[in-house]
C-alpha cells in the first residue's frame, strides 16, 4: 500500500500542473469522485487535499491511473511516459502494469533528454534585450501605447515580437545541436509546438499594444484616440481590424514552424548554448563526499557555497556515526540528499534547506553551545519548505522525528 501510495503522489504531482486547469483534463489520471468536489478549476495544492492517508483512495486512484496508462500510453508526453517507468521500477511495482504494453522508443528518449530548461533559461535571459528593442519604436512597457510615429513604429514592433518568438525555436535547435542528438519527427513537432506556444503568449500583448495606439474613425466620421471612447456598437470590429494589421505576425512564425527540420541557428547563439550546458551538466570540479553523492549535473547547477555546506554536512554525517548517533547521521544523510534529487525543488531552495541543514548538523555535534529555540525553528521552517517538494518531503516523514527526537523536541 505504501508503494502505491507513493506512486499516485508522484504522478499526481507530475502531472497536474501548479496553475489551474480545468478539472475535466485530468480525469485520466484522478478519479472523479475525489475531483469533483474540488472544484471546476483544479491545481497541484488542491489535489494534495485528498486524503491519500485512506485505502481506499489509494486503491480507488492507483487503478485510475494504472487503467489510463494502459488504455493511452501511445499518446503519453515521452517525458511523461519515461518518468512512469522509472517510477514504477523505482517502488518496485512491475507487477501491477505489463512492460511488453509499455515501450520505450530511442526517439522517445533522445526527446525526453534534451534540455529544454536550458533553453527556456537562455529565452527568458534574452527579455531584457526585447524590451529595450521596444522601447526604441516609442512603446510605453507598462502602458502598451506607442507614444509617436506610430504606423512606422508599428511595423518595426510587429517585426520585433516575430524575432523574438522565432528566438524561442532558434535556442531549442541550438541546444539539439549541441547535445548531438538527431531532428526526428517528435524533436521537429516539440519544438514547433514549443514554438507555437510562445506565439500564443505573445499575440496577446502585441494586439493590445497595437489597439491602444491607433486612432479609430468610425463609419459616421468621428475619430477616437482611446478604444475605450467608441460606441459599443461599433468595438464588435475592433478585432478583425487590429488582426489584420498584425497578421505578419503569424506569418512570419507559421513560416518558421515549416522551416523546424532544417533552419541553423548563428554559430553565436549555439556557442552560447554550448557554454551554458557546460556549466550545468558537463564535468564540473570533483567533489569528493563519503555519505552525500553528488552528480554531475549538480555539481554544475548548485553555486560554490552551497557545495561547501554539502561538504560540511558529509563530514558532520561521519562524525554523528563515530559518536554512535548513527539514527542522526542517517537523517541528516537522507534529508540531505533528498534535497539535491527532488526535482520539485529550484537551486534557491535547494541551497537555503541545504544551508539549514548544515546548521543542524553543526548543532547535533555541538551539544554544550546548543540553541534549542533557534533549532526549533529552523526544524519548523524545513518542515514547511518541503511540504509541497517530492522526495524531500516524503524524507521529511521518515527522518523528520527522528530530529526532533534527537533535539528533544
Amino acid at each position: 500500500m505504501d508503494a502505491k501510495r507513493e506512486f499516485v503522489r508522484r504522478l499526481w504531482d507530475r502531472v497536474v500542473p501548479t496553475y489551474e486547469v480545468s478539472g475535466f483534463l485530468l480525469d485520466p489520471w484522478v478519479p472523479e469522485e475525489f475531483l469533483d468536489p474540488l472544484g471546476k478549476f483544479v491545481d497541484r495544492d488542491k489535489i494534495r487535499t485528498i486524503p491519500l492517508n485512506d485505502p481506499r483512495v489509494v486503491d480507488v486512484s492507483f487503478e485510475t491511473i494504472r487503467e489510463n496508462i494502459s488504455r493511452n500510453w501511445v499518446q503519453l508526453m515521452p517525458e511523461v511516459a519515461i518518468y512512469i517507468v522509472e517510477t514504477i521500477t523505482d517502488l518496485n511495482l512491475w507487477t501491477h502494469f505489463d512492460r511488453e504494453r509499455m515501450p520505450i522508443s530511442k526517439e522517445q528518449t533522445e526527446l525526453a533528454s534534451i534540455r529544454f530548461d536550458i533553453s527556456d533559461i537562455i529565452f527568458s535571459s534574452k527579455e531584457e534585450d526585447f524590451n529595450s528593442e521596444l522601447k526604441k519604436f516609442n512603446l510605453d512597457l507598462e502602458k502598451k501605447i506607442i507614444m509617436e510615429n506610430v504606423d512606422a513604429s508599428v511595423k518595426n514592433i510587429i517585426l520585433a515580437f516575430s524575432r523574438r518568438a522565432i528566438q524561442r525555436q532558434h535556442i531549442d535547435i541550438a541546444i539539439v545541436i549541441v547535445q548531438a542528438i538527431p531532428r526526428n519527427s517528435l524533436i521537429v513537432d516539440r519544438i514547433s509546438s514549443r514554438l507555437n506556444e510562445i506565439y500564443q503568449d505573445m499575440f496577446l500583448p502585441l494586439r493590445d499594444i497595437v489597439m491602444n495606439s491607433i486612432w479609430w474613425t468610425t463609419p459616421d466620421g468621428k475619430t477616437y484616440i482611446s478604444v475605450d471612447e467608441i460606441p459599443e456598437g461599433y468595438r464588435v470590429y475592433i478585432p478583425q481590424i487590429v488582426a489584420k494589421k498584425i497578421v505578419g505576425f503569424e506569418d512570419e512564425v507559421r513560416r518558421a514552424q515549416k522551416q523546424t527540420a532544417h533552419v541553423i541557428p548563428e554559430r553565436s547563439l549555439i556557442d552560447e548554448c554550448a557554454k551554458l550546458m557546460r556549466r550545468y551538466t558537463m564535468n564540473p570540479q570533483p567533489v569528493t563526499t563519503n555519505n552525500i553523492t553528488l552528480t554531475n549535473s549538480q555539481l554544475g547547477i548548485l553555486n560554490t557555497g552551497t557545495i561547501e555546506n554539502v561538504k560540511s554536512i558529509d563530514v558532520t554525517i561521519g562524525d554523528l556515526h563515530s559518536q554512535g548517533s548513527v539514527d542522526v547521521g542517517n537523517a541528516l544523510k537522507g534529508l540531505s540528499q533528498s534535497v539535491l534529487d527532488d526535482d520539485k525543488l529550484d537551486e534557491k531552495e535547494k541551497s537555503e534547506l541545504l544551508e539549514k541543514l548544515k546548521f543542524l548538523g553543526d548543532q547535533a555535534t555541538e551539544k554544550s553551545t546548543r540553541n534549542t529555540s533557534v533549532v526549533k525553528s529552523v526544524l519548523r521552517s524545513i518542515a514547511d519548505a518541503v511540504a509541497a517538494a517530492g522526495k524531500a518531503a516524503t524524507a521529511w516523514t521518515t527522518w523528520g522525528p527522528v530530529l526532533l527526537k534527537f533535539f528533544g523536541l
